[in-house]
């Protein structure tokens, strides 16, 4: 059985019926003058416990192993700037190619490390001058790197302050100098992470009182319908939805998936293998896929290149861009104007930037924030340290990277002015703040109340407003809303099956707007949280019971209802944005309906509703002369070629055309007269008159419709008389025959 462990330095392991202790003191001497972090690993069976040391490079150099010898650090390769540092160690294996650079910040500046004509300052951070004992502070909203800021053009702006924060001031020197370090309170809410978070109401929608604290939390599942109440939690064991349609998409189109990437994710529709033979470069072995980000599809992987390896990540248009190391979760971030990966390298408590190909321009890739030995440690990029396994996924809706810091058991989020901006900077968001200290550094208590345990994962549930993340640990899925920074149980690990604990999110919300799936290993389970449809009048608050969330009355004098189409609470439109008119009653909704427009009964005769919206405003309208008609309250004359015969129109189709016209189109024009044959068919007894009319002129054939009725238009002679329409109430009868075409001509008294 061979022995595995860890020592510390000056001694080496020794196995005891099964147990391992470092008990054999070893001689402390460094295998390389290069080395940083000297510790002696091993794997090895008693009695050849061994004091062969493992080590990490310093910045510059690169972990190499030659065919004759052991591992020693050597210098690493790559055009650079003359006047530029190194900024990490060599980030894979055998590759000298991998290690990073910057600009040295004392004497240079700009992408091209332009040389500054002067000595290196030596200044203290947030401060500025060339002598180390009197410095000046760069004041608040401003800082500087240590030994980089000579003058006071040499301070940097710190990152923007959140809304209702404020730079920490005062009158003694330290609180003056924390103004100038960037630090920052806020004035009202809470802190959280980047931002000030109100402590929002349970009437808000979306937030449900805590069953177990009695605290007003932001509901799980927020992307279960609005409208809908959970009534409870689900389980199937079924495997992640549409992944056997998606490799048989796959293998139609030539495509097969295989190897250890398939089934990443729901959304991928790339191939592996076509992805690696379309790879720019000469390989050898296989493509390691390493992480996807199954948003935006991109995805990172390294491959065998001559005696060391190359990592890349490639976007869905199958662009391959040059990556400094193999990362193991990647996200993408559009950041001014540019679009960028952001990865967590392997192994290592260091986040870098790559830049993709499309608006925006640009190349190249650099450290985000951390170093390449883990830690933990909040702060500005160089500052801040993170555990060696992160998980990241950046939020749109808040423009920050949302870090899962495995190791530390915390969740951290970045606040990224730039990329590649000193100032960039890491704070605690979830997780005990309280630290131990652990072989001389200060880590977190992993396990304990208030604190997450073996977190891995994010994955987006929901894109909309509530933009919550999913992951997962050994308590169970937990619920991050990033505009909150909350971070609540969604689902506990007592729902899990019996000795299982889940290896991450695979899918969530999507298709199913109740469910999320967990996975371990090569199965899943999927939990969907139960819902019923509220009844009328009531919504609920995304996933919370049905309650009466939008109250009736509102403290401005409105009202609202739940808008029966999505269930949301919904403000009633007034009058004025309604615009109900007269002879039409504006009503007001109710908890389930919206505000409508209703018709008023008939008005007595001579009388008009005078206010919109109201069946209250009444008024008698005076009579109009003969050859007008009332247009609201005012007497007009009748369009062009037309009159009424009597006095009291009330509507313009009372206004008749003259003799020899007829309407068209609502107009008066001259009426074309028919031709009648000359085979005498207009002889006595031979014109053909229809029903509801009356013979004028038998030479002619010319008649008129009766009173009642007016005339319908035909071809030639099938001209006929219809019924008037539109007899107001209290009206006697009609007492003319209609105009043209124009069912509402027929003049009444």
């Amino acid at each position: 059985m061979a022995c595995r462990g860890e020592c510390d330095v000056g001694t080496s392991p020794t196995c005891v019926s099964g147990w391992v202790g470092c008990q054999r003191a070893c001689p402390v001497t460094a295998p390389d003058p290069n080395a940083v972090g000297l510790r002696a690993p091993f794997l090895l069976s008693p009695p050849n416990a061994s004091c062969a040391p493992y080590f990490d490079c310093a910045a510059g150099y690169y972990l190499g192993l030659g065919l004759q010898e052991g591992p020693s650090c050597r210098a690493c390769n790559g055009s650079r700037p003359a006047l530029s540092v190194w900024a990490t160690p060599g980030l894979s294996f055998n590759d000298p190619l991998s290690c990073l650079w910057e600009c040295d910040p004392g004497v240079s500046q700009g992408p091209d490390c332009i040389e500054l004509d002067r000595a290196r300052p030596n200044n203290e951070a947030g401060s500025y001058g060339a002598d180390p004992d009197s410095q000046t502070s760069c004041g608040p909203g401003r800082t500087s790197l240590p030994g980089a800021a000579l003058v006071e053009g040499d301070c940097l702006a710190c990152p923007a302050l959140p809304v209702r924060g404020a730079w920490i001031l005062g009158g003694a020197w330290e609180l003056s100098r924390s103004a100038s370090l960037c630090q920052w309170r806020c004035m009202s809410g809470r802190q959280r992470g980047p931002a000030c978070v109100d402590e929002l109401a349970c009437t808000v929608a979306g937030r449900v009182v805590d069953a177990a604290s009695g605290a007003c939390v932001t509901a799980p599942f927020p992307w279960q319908r609005a409208g809908y109440a959970k009534t409870g939690l689900a389980a199937s064991p079924t495997p992640a939805p549409g992944l056997k349609r998606r490799r048989r998409l796959l293998e139609d189109e030539g495509q097969a998936q295989t190897g250890p990437a398939a089934g990443l994710t729901r959304r991928r529709l790339l191939a592996y293998e076509g992805l690696a033979q379309t790879a720019p470069f000469q390989t050898l072995g296989s493509m390691a896929w390493t992480a996807l980000d199954p948003l935006s599809g991109l995805l990172a992987g390294t491959r065998q290149w001559g005696v060391s390896g190359r990592a890349w990540v490639v976007d869905k248009a199958r662009r391959w861009t040059q990556a400094p190391a193999a990362l193991c979760s990647v996200t993408t971030a559009a950041i001014g104007g540019q679009l960028f990966a952001l990865g967590a390298v392997c192994n290592r408590s260091l986040l870098v930037w790559v830049a993709l190909p499309g608006a925006g321009g640009g190349n190249g890739s650099g450290v985000l924030i951390g170093q390449a030995q883990p830690g933990w440690a909040d702060g500005f990029r160089a500052e801040a340290r993170f555990g060696a396994e992160l998980y990241v996924a950046f939020a749109p809706g808040t423009q920050t990277l949302f870090v899962l810091d495995r190791w530390n058991c915390l969740l951290r989020e970045v606040h990224i002015p730039a990329v590649g901006s000193p100032t960039t900077r890491a704070y605690t968001v979830h997780g005990l703040t309280s630290k131990l200290l652990i072989a001389g550094d200060p880590q977190p208590r992993c396990y304990g109340d208030g604190s997450l345990s073996n977190p891995r994962g994010l994955f987006l549930g929901d894109g909309g407003a509530g933009e919550a993340w999913l992951f997962v640990d050994d308590g169970g899925v937990w619920q991050l809303t990033a505009s909150t920074r909350e971070v609540g149980l969604a689902v506990p690990a007592s729902a899990f099956p019996a000795g299982l604990f889940p290896s991450g999110i695979t899918w969530a919300g999507a298709s199913d707007p109740y469910g999320v799936q967990v996975a371990w290993g090569a199965s899943g389970q999927t939990f969907r949280a139960a819902g019923a449809a509220c009844p009328p009048g009531l919504t609920s608050l995304g996933g919370a019971g049905c309650t009466q969330a939008c109250p009736w009355a509102t403290t401005g004098g409105g009202y609202n209802y739940v808008d029966p189409a999505t269930g949301l609470c919904t403000g009633c439109l007034g009058q004025g944005r309604l615009g109900c008119g007269l002879g039409q009653r504006f009503v007001q909704c109710n908890q389930s309906a919206p505000s409508w427009c209703d018709a008023c009964p008939p008005a007595a005769a001579g009388a008009a509703y005078t206010q919109a919206g109201s069946c209250e405003g009444v008024a008698r309208l005076p009579p109009c002369a003969a050859g007008a008609y009332l247009r609201g309250w005012y007497c007009v004359p009748c369009p062009s070629f037309a009159s009424t015969l009597r006095a009291g129109a009330v509507r313009v189709e009372q206004c008749k055309c003259y003799t020899g016209f007829r309407r068209v189109d609502g107009a008066c024009q001259a009426r074309t007269l028919y031709a009648y044959p000359a085979s005498g068919l207009c002889a006595a007894g031979a014109c053909p008159v229809p029903a509801n009319g009356t013979l004028l002129d038998a030479r002619s054939c010319e008649w008129e419709c009766a009173a009642g009725t007016y005339r319908v238009t035909g071809a030639g002679f099938w001209d006929a008389c219809q019924p008037c329409l539109g007899l107001p109430a209290g009206r006697k009868g009609f007492t003319t025959p209609g105009d043209d075409d124009a069912p509402l001509s027929c003049e009444f008294e």
